[in-house]
């Protein structure tokens, strides 16, 4: 859920500490969830986990069994950090894979078990959700010192309700992409504008259900998440939902709330499917039949009562928005639009910094599900 700037400085401290202090344990915690094992490679871990590693390799005292059982623990937790692909690149470029191949080798079961869980997790699906770590080890190593990057920090807008500055973990896809079946590896301003409206109208969401169509990077929805009661992130291709869990374990932890991340096919939709109190959407509608979709989502995943919420760039840039609005103007639905920037949140807090804002018009969408005829007039 949202943190704040501070808190993952102060988190980047205790892990450095750690490091200094040898302790395994802290470093092992730290590893069971996304934000830790992001932060554990932006903060040194996996240099201090090469330092070690090739010392022992080095070593004389291989045999003892103290020294086996530490770094047998430290194999592992490489192995759980590297799940993070961002850490699984990083670890190749620092040449990890000359001291693995040599642990594999070791005389004893416990080293070569650890290293190879390792090398299978580098492989594994969790460390490569992108394509961009297609191999294990790299044929080359960089000339410069690798540096593990932060993941994008999206600042929310003040409110008075929170202590601190808040920010969501977005993870930046590098892999170029095109074509539409790859408009979910994109930050959409759209996105932006939804996730801060949100954040500010925090109090709709809060003991509610939500169905966020359209994820993509999941920006507005682990915003979403972290004021309601329950929160279903859906896409349709699988390697985007494959990053979209990336940002939800990046941002939400098991003792949060309920967060799940899921496929949605809104051409072949589960009648059976839980309806939800909202229903929430940024820049999704581009062609006619994007609109027949969305709407499709809205008449069967809406509560009676319930409500759906799209920020949209306007028609001028977006072939499919004057047909959603046709749509919209007809029963069962009850539509509200009105441009971002005249909404009572202000321009300031919803569109600054948003890097199109220039260049496309965004509309906000309030639509409700007119009540069912309870029988003929007389």
């Amino acid at each position: 859920m949202p943190i704040s700037t501070a808190s993952l400085h102060a988190l980047v401290a205790d892990i450095r500490e750690a490091l200094d202090a040898h302790d395994v344990s802290k470093l092992e915690a730290w590893s069971n969830d996304g934000l830790g094992r992001c932060f554990l490679g932006i903060a040194g871990f996996l240099e201090y986990a090469m330092k070690e590693l090739s010392a022992f390799a080095k070593s004389r005292a291989q045999n003892d069994e103290v020294t086996i059982a530490l770094i047998h623990r430290l194999l592992l937790v490489v192995a759980t950090v590297i799940e993070d692909e961002d850490n699984c690149v990083h670890a190749a470029q620092l040449g990890m894979h000359f001291v693995l191949m040599k642990l594999m080798m070791h005389e004893h079961e416990l080293i070569q078990e650890g290293a190879a869980a390792v090398v299978v997790n580098c492989s594994s699906k969790k460390a490569n959700t992108t394509g961009i770590n297609t191999s294990f080890p790299f044929k080359t190593l960089p000339l410069e010192p690798p540096t593990r990057a932060w993941p994008l920090l999206q600042v929310l807008p003040v409110d008075n309700r929170d202590k601190d500055d808040q920010v969501v973990l977005i993870r930046a896809v590098k892999t170029r992409m095109t074509g539409q079946p790859k408009t979910g590896y994109l930050l959409w301003g759209a996105a932006v504008i939804l996730a801060r409206w949100v954040h500010l109208n925090r109090q709709l969401f809060e003991g509610r259900s939500v169905l966020e169509v359209g994820s993509g990077l999941g920006l507005s929805g682990i915003v979403a998440a972290a004021y309601s009661q329950e929160t279903r992130l859906t896409d349709y291709q699988q390697d985007t939902l494959d990053a979209l869990q990336y940002n939800v374990d990046l941002n939400c932890t098991k003792h949060e709330g309920s967060v799940i991340v899921e496929h949605l096919d809104w051409d072949n939709l589960d009648l059976n499917a839980p309806k939800v109190d909202i229903v929430m959407a940024s820049d999704i509608i581009c062609e006619p039949s994007t609109a027949e979709g969305f709407a499709n989502v809205v008449r069967s995943r809406l509560k009676p009562d319930g409500v759906a919420f799209l920020v949209n760039a306007t028609s001028h840039s977006r072939f499919g928005v004057v047909h959603l609005q046709t749509l919209l103007r007809e029963p069962p639905f009850v539509t509200t639009i009105v441009p971002v920037e005249t909404l009572p949140e202000g321009p300031a807090a919803l569109l600054e910094t948003v890097w199109d804002k220039n260049e496309l018009k965004y509309e906000h969408y309030t639509i409700r599900l007119a009540p069912a005829p309870t029988g003929k007039e007389s």
